[in-house]
């Protein structure tokens, strides 16, 4: 079988404005990866409290985060969050994010 490479992929800054498309997106990512090896109510409670889009709106916001969005034919295929925060204790690095 072949695999559909897009016509066009972007990367781009997330705006305020993303953050229902965004929230919506990050939920489906992180249920379809963590929903089969967690409790069902532990999943529910975690996503309801780390996603919609009041609460990605707030980490829009936040100067000490940026989302990162690609985009695959100007639909969202992915994204990367970065927080610049200080480091856990067991990071041993220069200028970690």
């Amino acid at each position: 079988s072949s695999t559909h490479v897009p016509a066009s992929l972007a990367v781009r800054v997330a705006h305020v404005q993303d953050a229902a498309v965004l929230a919506a997106f990050a939920a489906s990512c992180f249920q379809d990866t963590y929903a089969a090896d967690n409790d069902a109510r532990d999943m529910a409670l975690y996503v309801a409290s780390s996603f919609g889009a009041d609460v990605q709106r707030r980490e829009l916001e936040d100067a000490s985060v940026t989302y990162l969005l690609l985009e695959a034919e100007g639909a969202l295929a992915g994204y990367a969050q970065l927080r610049v925060a200080p480091a856990p204790r067991e990071v041993a690095a220069r200028a970690p994010v």
